[in-house]
């Protein structure tokens, strides 16, 4: 796979970066998307003169499962018991999980 990584991040802008701290086990991103396409009721829209340019702002933060699921309120307890059992039968077989979240940040 050719995948270039200036191209990836272009329209990209980093708003906050909390770089991955091992006491709170996680690190956060808060960035910017600008977009040509528009979805209706997240982020905000200007006329760039070229047509209506769509900003979208999203918080993304990565690190250790259990202190991801924590962050995720919307997630309910038996779902987050179950991701949590599905995390301890990947250790038994010395496996390691990545804990990723995403969401979009209100105006």
């Amino acid at each position: 796979m050719d995948c270039d990584p200036y191209q990836a991040r272009a329209g990209i802008k980093v708003l906050h970066l909390l770089p991955f701290d091992p006491v709170g086990k996680r690190e956060v991103i808060t960035y910017t998307e600008d977009s040509d396409t528009e979805n209706i009721g997240v982020g905000s829209s200007t006329d760039n003169g070229e047509g209506t340019a769509f900003t979208r702002t999203y918080r993304v933060a990565k690190g250790a499962p259990q202190i991801i699921v924590e962050m995720c309120h919307s997630v309910n307890p038996s779902a987050s018991q179950k991701m949590m059992d599905d995390i301890s039968a990947l250790g038994t077989k010395g496996l390691r999980a990545l804990g990723l979240c995403m969401c979009v940040v209100p105006e």
